[in-house]
């Protein structure tokens, strides 16, 4: 979709944290992505009808999915932390408050609280996911779309990953913005 429909894919916590293991010489990190993060279940769905050994030894799943998904790595190790628009920034967690150009890599996929409870002083909405909005303190509407108080963030994720939660879509056009759903 992204080089046939001018879709926008942006690095998000799991993109991030795939190219973290797949350079990292940390066993703790190693076997909290594997087994924590869903790490095991990306790589076998990675590395269907590849020989089941592989998966006997970390570093040689490592290499292994390095040499047998080569363009998927690339293309997520290429994936853009942010998309810019006049009137917007989307991003996966958010960004730092007062001084946006200074998020860095991690914060971008990872940021919360500091991001959602702070004014983020920037002339742009910022449009993000990661955090269920059920989790956000000021949202009366759990799994809803959420609209900061200051209008100045957006938040998309309605939690499909959690039990009850929903699907959600925020369409910006020239009149505004309109809510869609789909329940999980």
């Amino acid at each position: 979709m992204v080089e046939e429909e001018d879709a926008i894919a942006l690095m998000g916590n799991h993109e991030y944290s795939l190219i973290e293991f797949l350079d990292s010489r940390n066993p703790s990190f190693d076997l909290f992505f594997l087994h924590k993060m869903g790490g095991m279940d990306s790589i076998e769905s990675f590395l269907q009808g590849v020989d089941d050994s592989v998966f006997n030894e970390i570093e040689r799943v490592k290499r292994t999915l390095k040499v047998e998904r080569k363009e998927e790595i690339d293309f997520i190790n290429h994936l853009p932390y942010y998309f810019e628009d006049e009137g917007h920034i989307f991003v996966h967690a958010g960004v730092r408050p007062r001084n946006w150009r200074e998020t860095t890599p991690s914060d971008f996929v990872w940021i919360g609280e500091d991001f959602i409870e702070s004014p983020t002083g920037i002339d742009k909405v910022v449009v993000f996911g990661h955090t269920p909005t059920s989790r956000i303190i000021s949202n009366p509407e759990p799994n809803q779309i959420w609209y900061s108080t200051e209008g100045d963030k957006i938040g998309i994720d309605g939690g499909c990953g959690y039990s009850g939660g929903q699907l959600n879509a925020l369409e910006i056009n020239t009149e505004g913005y309109r809510n869609h759903f789909v329940k999980c």
